[in-house]
């Protein structure tokens, strides 16, 4: 199953990209307890035409703290 939803874009960067070495240990541990609870299969940003990405400033469903947030297509399991 497939969603579009907004998270924290350092989350969102760390998780694609697959370099979590650049978040701090709690923000690292979030991450992690979001991906095991939701059972989340892959994240990818999601881009325009040019390469720009669709950026919100919103709750983040992880952190659940206000902060500037990109759309991503999460796969659940």
């Amino acid at each position: 199953m497939n969603e579009i939803i907004a998270i924290y874009y350092e989350y969102a960067l760390a998780y694609e990209s697959n370099n979590m070495g650049a978040l701090y240990f709690d923000d690292l541990q979030m991450l992690a307890e979001w991906v095991e609870t939701n059972k989340v299969k892959n994240v990818k940003i999601l881009r325009d035409k040019y390469g720009n990405f669709f950026v919100t400033e919103k709750r983040c469903p992880v952190c659940n703290e206000y902060a500037t947030c990109l759309l991503v297509s999460v796969t659940y399991e």
